[in-house]
């Protein structure tokens, strides 16, 4: 699936009506969103385009695009440690191989060959936000060979940073602010299969999905 950027290179924009009028289309159709009072699959995101177009209609103003922000390193020891749940640290994360947005989490050998390069010995940093206009729950799925760790609003809400074939680990369900959660997905694989598969849903007692435009965004200007 190719790249969306979720406002921001979906249309071009003009100021007034014509401006918000593209966007519910573009949203609908890229979100697969219900169709409310003013378009919009929530009342809130109406106002929320507009504050960040602003009065010119300006692209690009907010930073935010669709998906998470994925990073690929060389791994120089046999189990890397943990960065820090926000930020750079821990050991053995070397040369940067390549970065890049993700619509879907979904790594195996060749994928990571085909972004870094290599898929041995090869870890990934992926960060972003998961945004709700109002607040809900939210629970993750991953299954991962090899070491896998997800922060959520800074807490570890899944830890398997171990050598291990093909396992699936389940979060608990978690709180989701109203605005942008941060989110923070480690993962490394070692010298065989690589698998790193990651599903949630929203609220928890929906369903499972993958696909991470709409729900899950990076900010332009922070990486």
């Amino acid at each position: 699936m190719s790249e969306k950027r979720f406002i921001f290179e979906t249309v071009d924009f003009q100021n007034g009506a014509a401006t918000i009028n593209n966007f519910v289309s573009v949203y609908n159709a890229q979100c697969n969103a219900p169709v409310t009072g003013n378009g919009f699959k929530f009342a809130s995101d109406y106002d929320r385009m507009k504050n960040l177009l602003g009065s010119q209609g300006q692209s690009r103003n907010s930073g935010y695009y669709d998906g998470l922000y994925a990073t690929y390193y060389n791994i120089t020891v046999t189990q890397p440690t943990l960065p820090s749940s926000n930020g750079p640290g821990g050991s053995g994360w070397g040369k940067q191989l390549g970065s890049g947005p993700l619509d879907r989490i979904l790594l195996n050998n060749a994928s990571l060959y085909a972004k870094a390069s290599q898929d041995l010995y090869t870890g990934v940093q992926i960060a972003g936000y998961l945004y709700s206009p109002v607040a809900t729950t939210t629970t993750f799925q991953t299954t991962t060979d090899d070491g896998i760790v997800v922060y959520f609003n800074g807490t570890k809400v899944i830890d398997n940073w171990t050598y291990h074939g093909a396992t699936t680990d389940t979060s608990a369900s978690l709180t989701v602010n109203a605005g942008y959660n941060p989110i923070r997905i480690l993962f490394f694989n070692g010298s065989l299969t690589a698998q790193c598969d990651f599903l949630y849903k929203v609220p928890s007692s929906g369903a499972y999905t993958g696909l991470l435009n709409c729900q899950f965004f990076y900010n332009y200007n922070q990486m």
